[in-house]
């Protein structure tokens, strides 16, 4: 994962801007410990230009309490949509917005 991002990619979250692909593997860190049996499919994508756009659908079992979102240790189903701006073949920007109204459910 982390070769697929350059080094200065900015990536836009929830928590704010955070930058390169370390940054980025301790926020799938988070996730993978809340959820440890996460299954992402991809339901639709484009491309235009130098961006990609994805909009997915996640399922997992919530094992640990995730951000404000207490432990359930049940099967959760969200969606999201992530983008991605990439120039020579690595991601330089990266934007996600993800459902935690249906994560909080």
């Amino acid at each position: 994962m982390k070769a697929l991002y350059r080094k200065d990619s900015i990536i836009h979250g929830r928590e704010g801007l955070q930058y390169g692909p370390n940054a980025l593997e301790e926020i799938l860190s988070r996730w993978l410990d809340a959820f440890p049996d996460i299954t992402l499919t991809t339901l639709h994508s484009s491309k235009q230009d130098d961006l990609v756009t994805i909009h997915w659908r996640a399922e997992g079992t919530q094992e640990k309490a995730f951000r404000d979102i207490p432990n359930k240790e049940s099967k959760v189903i969200f969606h999201g949509l992530t983008s991605f701006r990439c120039e020579d073949n690595q991601v330089i920007e990266h934007w996600a917005c993800v459902d935690y109204r249906a994560l909080s459910k």
